[in-house]
């Protein structure tokens, strides 16, 4: 009697997601910051090095807080109500998660454990991971849309004919958006439509001052500093002019 031929039986595929619980790796850089856009998330920033079989470089990624504590949880529930609790001891929603893991840092809290639970409810597509960046990214602000400080105002001129006068400016953004002084120069004359735009009559009101002053040595500086002696409310002239002003921040991942 012949032997009835075998039938391969078909191996499964394995899964092309990759589950950080079912492999070794390495943390290579865990930091707490903001989102690189304008419209900032506070998250956990990694630097992970899984085995070369499955990723031959390291990758990063990057988690939103809310996600984080949420994947943890399912890991360690009393862990992340505890971080949650100190979070909620903070009023600014803005900047309460970055105080909160900030003091959490302080005493000395293990956020890599934290980091670890989540992490092991988290997959990724080693086919669609990303080589690390080497170029800058960039975010474009519109001064308009955010709240920020004047830090310092000063009025000067180009060294260079026409000798053009402009204000010099120091502004604090809010620090979920960056977190250093943005220094900016602008010109009065480039100034004075983008006022125009919002305030007609306290455009006039400048034109005015600088006409019958023209001429006169640096006029454009002495006529200022006698409005604002007057009354004059420059930050709001210059608030005004910034409405529109975009700035590009760039940043270079280290």
């Amino acid at each position: 009697m012949a032997k009835k031929k075998s039938e391969k039986i078909p191996q499964p595929q394995p899964d092309e997601h990759l589950a950080f619980s079912d492999i070794d790796y390495v943390i290579q850089k865990l930091t707490f910051t903001y989102s690189f856009a304008q419209e900032s998330v506070f998250q956990a920033d990694l630097d992970i090095k899984v085995p070369d079989e499955y990723i031959a470089y390291p990758i990063n990624i990057c988690i939103p807080i809310s996600v984080l504590l949420t994947q943890a949880a399912l890991v360690d529930e009393p862990m992340t109500q505890y971080v949650q609790k100190v979070i909620d001891g903070f009023d600014d929603p803005m900047t309460r998660e970055k105080q909160a893991f900030d003091l959490l840092a302080e005493e000395g809290f293990d956020l890599e454990r934290l980091v670890r639970c989540a992490l092991s409810r988290i997959h990724i597509d080693p086919k669609h991971v990303p080589k690390p960046q080497t170029e800058p990214e960039y975010k474009i602000i519109t001064l308009g849309e955010i709240d920020y400080e004047f830090k310092g105002v000063s009025m000067g001129y180009d060294d260079k004919p026409p000798h053009v006068c402009f204000f010099n400016l120091s502004l604090k953004l809010p620090d979920h958006i960056f977190q250093e002084n943005v220094q900016l120069g602008l010109g009065l004359e480039s100034a004075l439509p983008l006022v125009e735009k919002y305030d007609v009559g306290m455009t006039k009101y400048m034109r005015q001052a600088l006409s019958e002053n023209k001429g006169a040595h640096q006029y454009e500086v002495h006529t200022i500093q006698s409005l604002i002696n007057e009354g004059f409310d420059l930050l709001l002239f210059l608030t005004h002019a910034l409405k529109s002003y975009q700035i590009r921040i760039s940043k270079t991942r280290s």
